[in-house]
């Protein structure tokens, strides 16, 4: 497995291997973004999009976006949305935050920040991140239409 950086002119491409997995990072923003959306942004190069594939059959197994936030004294990269077929990210977990790290630091970025579910917090502890908190959110069902 591998994860590499699409380049801009290459996303629209790229689209019809990742949209299952956009799909997917869409379900679990809960309204917050389209597929619609999500594509905007990749192509009008606000976010960055990864793909995790097999180098030997090209299969593409997940996705990450990310995004150059500015802060008024810091930038940061920060991990947007990731989703990918079960087990893809134990398997190349370690190799996702080497790539991140090495593109945040290329880009100028004082380091890289993502909210998760709280059964990342080992691997994101092995990896060098403080687990600082957990994002948890409540819906309200009106609020959702």
């Amino acid at each position: 497995m591998e994860i590499a950086l699409i380049p801009h002119g290459q996303i629209s491409n790229v689209l019809p291997k990742v949209l299952e997995h956009l799909n997917t990072s869409v379900k679990w923003a809960r309204g917050r973004i389209t597929l619609d959306d999500l594509v905007l942004f990749l192509v009008s190069g606000r976010n960055q999009l990864w793909v995790i594939f097999d180098t030997d059959t090209l299969a593409v197994y997940g996705q990450i976006v990310t995004e150059m936030v500015q802060y008024p004294q810091k930038k940061m990269l920060v991990i947007q949305y990731c989703a990918a077929q079960t087990g893809t990210m134990e398997q190349i977990d370690t190799k996702v935050h080497e790539t991140m790290h090495r593109f945040a630091k290329d880009m100028g970025c004082n380091g890289i920040e993502f909210v998760g579910r709280s059964g990342w917090s080992r691997q994101a502890k092995q990896n060098g991140y403080e687990v600082e908190s957990v994002k948890y959110q409540k819906f309200f069902e009106e609020a959702q239409k």
